[in-house]
């Protein structure tokens, strides 16, 4: 037997979801926990179109982290060129200026002169 998909939601339910799930947060009766996993369950079966509806698609190139490794946003693998929602594009394009800045903590604590190029130097020019 199949378990029905839910219907969509729609962003004032989202929303309305999102604020009871925080009252319900705190709750320590029996209710109020059956509550709090009954919402969250239903959250975690919202598709990405629901959550961001018509949100425009970007093409980015993803490279390979500071260890060689492939990037990952749950169970999606990232490497090379992907057409993505903004939101994720978001995500990943953070996630790799992060590995980026770690990884010249990384270089910089080891005494290497690291050269970046005219992007190193425009963020230089920017930091000072």
């Amino acid at each position: 037997m199949a378990i029905a998909k839910p219907k969509p939601v729609t962003p004032d339910e989202l929303a309305e979801l999102n604020e009871t799930l925080r009252d319900f947060a705190g709750d320590e009766s029996e209710q109020g926990r059956r509550e709090y996993a009954r919402i969250r369950a239903r959250l975690k079966r919202v598709g990405h179109d629901e959550i961001h509806p018509n949100e425009a698609l970007v093409t980015v190139d993803i490279p390979l982290d500071a260890q060689g490794k492939r990037f990952h946003i749950n169970s999606q693998e990232y490497y090379g060129t992907h057409t993505v929602p903004a939101c994720v594009a978001s995500t990943l394009l953070w996630m790799i200026d992060q590995n980026r800045q770690e990884q010249l903590r990384h270089n910089q604590e080891g005494g290497r002169q690291v050269f970046l190029g005219q992007i190193g130097d425009r963020a230089r020019t920017v930091q000072e």
